[in-house]
C-alpha cells in the first residue's frame, strides 16, 4: 500500500454519486505537476463527508488530497493495456470550496453546528490570500 498526499487543480467537474449502499461518493481528475514541467494525471475517490467537500470543487480549483495510491490497469477496447493512477482520498482539503446551489443532485447542507462559548475559533478570521495554498 502507497500512503500519499497530493496537490493539484481539477481537470474537470467532480462527478457526485451514490453507492448501492447509499453512501455519496465523489470521483474527480487532478492534473499535477510532477516538477520537471510534465503533467501527471491522478482520479481520485472519496465517500462521506469528503465526497461533499471534493463535490464543492470546480475545474480550476487547486486541491490537496491524501489517501491510498494505487495503479489501475485494464485492457482498452483496441487491446492495448491501459494504467491510470488512483487516489482514494481520506483527507481532502478544497481551498476555495463555496456551497453549490441545491439541486435534484445536490441536495442542501445539514444546518452548521451551533458555535460554543468555549470555541477557540469563535468569532476569528482567517485571511486566505496569506494561506500557502
Amino acid at each position: 500500500m502507497i500512503t500519499a498526499s497530493i496537490t493539484g487543480r481539477m481537470a474537470f467537474e467532480p462527478r457526485q454519486i451514490q453507492t448501492k449502499s447509499g453512501k455519496p461518493m465523489t470521483t474527480a481528475r487532478l492534473a499535477c505537476d510532477d516538477g520537471e514541467g510534465h503533467t501527471i494525471w491522478i482520479d481520485i475517490v472519496t465517500f462521506t463527508n469528503n465526497a461533499e467537500w471534493l463535490s464543492r470543487a470546480t475545474k480550476g480549483d487547486r486541491i490537496a488530497a491524501m489517501g491510498t495510491l494505487k495503479m489501475n490497469v485494464w485492457t482498452g477496447k483496441d487491446g492495448e493495456e491501459k494504467q491510470q493512477l488512483q487516489l482514494v482520498a481520506d483527507n481532502v482539503i478544497v481551498p476555495a470550496a463555496k456551497p453549490r446551489k441545491p439541486s435534484a443532485q445536490n441536495p442542501p447542507a445539514k444546518p452548521a453546528a451551533k458555535k460554543v462559548a468555549s470555541d477557540p475559533f469563535q468569532g476569528g478570521t482567517v485571511d486566505e490570500a496569506s494561506l500557502p495554498f
